[in-house]
């Protein structure tokens, strides 16, 4: 009832008689909001941000909404977590989804790497300009393709790097930032990355961690 209300209160504020707005559109817009459930995602998109009620509204909303987009975001770039010791190298991925910039996953490197007391910055400056450079603009369901960037990790890194260490644990956030990016869990991302690239007759699909066993015999 929340969620009629909430819409029948939106139509009426819209128009100063009261008259709801669909009476007036065109049928072909009107189809075309029927088609899309845009009424029902942007409801729904908006009251969750009401219940939420957080610090920035318009990027949750955007977050929100971009649930129900159909096109694959794009890497763009690692914004530092203000909230968090910079020792700690934890960041933001942002992607883009329909030209909108995104939040959808903590990545933390702070274990991965030996950060000295006074270094914070420049390793900070480097993930940045290394994910951007390397992953930015690249579709996240071209996961699979991506392990050749993580090796370069260790070029150019303003301090000692386990290049196995590094390399796996860049992999794996990766694989967090694009199931989070497609409203997936990793297993279902995995599978429709091996589906883009023409692999869905290879093996049974990933639905859970109980269908890794017949992918082991």
């Amino acid at each position: 009832r929340h969620s009629s209300f909430l819409s029948d209160a939106m139509a009426t504020a819209a128009t100063p008689s009261g008259i709801r707005n669909d009476v007036l559109l065109p049928d072909a817009v009107r189809q075309y909001i029927v088609e899309h459930k845009l009424e029902k995602v942007v409801t729904s998109a908006l009251n969750r941000v009401i219940l939420q009620m957080p610090e920035d509204p318009y990027a949750r909303l955007a977050e929100e909404l971009s649930k129900s987009s159909f096109s694959v975001p794009r890497f763009m770039h690692l914004r530092p977590d203000a909230s968090k010791p910079r020792k700690q190298l934890d960041f933001h991925v942002v992607v883009a989804s329909r030209g909108v910039n995104i939040r959808i996953h903590k990545l933390t490197l702070g274990d991965v790497f030996h950060v000295e007391d006074g270094s914070e910055e420049r390793w900070i400056s480097f993930l940045q300009d290394f994910f951007e450079k390397s992953f930015s603009e690249i579709y996240v369901d071209e996961y699979l393709s991506l392990d050749e960037h993580c090796r370069e990790l260790i070029a150019g890194a303003p301090g000692e790097v386990d290049e196995l260490k590094a390399t796996l644990a860049l992999t794996n956030q990766l694989l967090m930032a694009g199931a989070a990016a497609t409203n997936n869990d990793a297993l279902s991302f995995i599978q429709h990355c091996l589906n883009k690239v023409g692999c869905e007759q290879v093996s049974m699909p990933l639905r859970n961690q109980y269908d890794l066993g017949t992918w082991r015999d």
